[in-house]
């Protein structure tokens, strides 16, 4: 049996903790998944509204600690380029993963084209070729941001990952990930960044001849 324990620290690290479930019990080897966001949480509504990080851990019947402990820390700093993708990990769930650093928009034109034999007299108006169908998509190259060592096996998920998508406002876009290598950096502090290439599901047609 266990029970979601979470505990919230406000700016002068005044702390408050409390049960986020019930007791629940579960069989061996199963897989829970929780709601650990800010909002889901309605952490707004403990230490006045100050709560600028939380930790997560599960307890047993006894209040005892039988599993990790996650902490959860709101990042106030201004990112100009921040992304947000979902991911199934190797779990078989949903994970999140949020992108600071740079990125870089690649179109790309996938062009189809025929040509003519003809006897005739070529002009402006009967030229030997010509494009049947353009149609562009959009080529994307991602940069994770500074994170710390502890996230390297987080970011193979992501990067193993057969399904994963883009948070654009209310829309989730399905991503191709094209990159056959990981190019990893890593700074004076031993924080990584990582960056990547992806394919959106994204085809725009500006042009369409009548039927």
């Amino acid at each position: 049996h266990y029970q979601l324990m979470c505990t919230v620290f406000d700016d002068a690290d005044n702390s408050l903790s409390f049960n986020v479930t019930s007791l629940v019990g579960v069989g061996k080897w199963t897989v829970v998944e929780f709601m650990a966001g800010y909002a889901q949480l309605q952490l707004q509504e403990y230490l006045d509204g100050n709560v600028n990080r939380w930790l997560l851990c599960l307890v047993d019947g006894d209040g005892n600690v039988i599993s990790d402990i996650r902490e959860f820390v709101i990042d106030d700093v201004y990112h100009e380029n921040v992304r947000y993708f979902r991911f199934r990990n190797s779990w078989g769930v949903y994970d999140s993963f949020r992108c600071s650093g740079s990125f870089e928009t690649i179109p790309a034109q996938d062009r189809e084209q025929v040509s003519y034999i003809s006897e005739e007299v070529e002009t402006a108006f009967n030229t030997p070729g010509s494009d049947t169908l353009i149609k562009e998509t959009q080529i994307f190259k991602g940069n994770s941001g500074w994170l710390s060592k502890d996230f390297l096996n987080y970011l193979r998920d992501f990067m193993l990952s057969t399904d994963i998508y883009e948070i654009d406002d209310d829309r989730l876009l399905r991503c191709l990930l094209t990159s056959n290598r990981t190019s990893l950096f890593k700074d004076t502090l031993y924080n990584y960044s990582l960056a990547f290439e992806y394919q959106r599901a994204y085809n725009d047609f500006f042009f369409q001849t009548s039927e």
